[in-house]
């Protein structure tokens, strides 16, 4: 969480090697180290003051030692494993979270909500576009950012059953989701998988 050590708009960060992820109340930008320029993130459309919230809290902690002003040092920041957008849309929230060095992000639909109006909206990015293999590609200066196919699943007596489904571009800065049968008496988890390359 962002306790002083990030302009005020930023909630939450995290970092790995390549990325930097800002999560600010209207979405989230995404930069790549040597790309020269971030690739914001945002829903259109949806709900403008999400509660967010840091999920599973970590054991370890983060310091902040930047410059030589102490009053400006950050010490014992927490960690969270994930961090929830709460209602997005109507019976949607929006989890972020890492899986080894790639960042993922979970749309969880509660039964009889709607995933059609998910309209995902990226700025920054001179070109968005789809492949012949259904990912989702962003160019972001000296660098691509590329969504894998949406891995899409509901889980039935602790089974994970797999939904079809894939990307659908909705206008030249919008993506959204097109899904096969599924069952709307249970949840449903949409998730892509974000990674960048040079």
């Amino acid at each position: 969480p962002n306790v002083g050590q990030f302009p005020a708009s930023v909630k939450y960060a995290a970092r790995n090697a390549d990325q930097v992820l800002l999560l600010t109340q209207e979405g989230a930008d995404i930069s790549v180290r040597g790309a020269g320029r971030s690739v914001r993130f945002s829903l259109a459309g949806a709900n403008r003051t999400p509660q967010i919230e840091g999920l599973n809290s970590r054991r370890s902690t983060t310091n902040y030692f930047v410059g030589n002003q102490p009053q400006r040092f950050r010490t014992g920041v927490p960690q969270f494993d994930r961090v929830r957008y709460r209602s997005v849309y109507p019976g949607i929230d929006l989890i972020y979270y890492g899986m080894g060095r790639q960042l993922e992000f979970d749309f969880v639909v509660a039964p009889e909500a709607d995933p059609r109006k998910i309209r995902m909206k990226f700025s920054g990015a001179r070109k968005v576009r789809l492949t012949d293999s259904g990912d989702l590609v962003l160019r972001a200066g000296k660098a691509e950012l590329r969504q894998a196919p949406p891995v899409i699943y509901q889980e039935i007596a602790r089974e994970r059953i797999p939904v079809q489904g894939r990307y659908v571009k909705l206008s030249a800065t919008e993506v959204g989701f097109a899904l096969g049968e599924y069952d709307h008496t249970l949840p449903l988890i949409i998730d892509p998988i974000l990674y960048s390359t040079f």
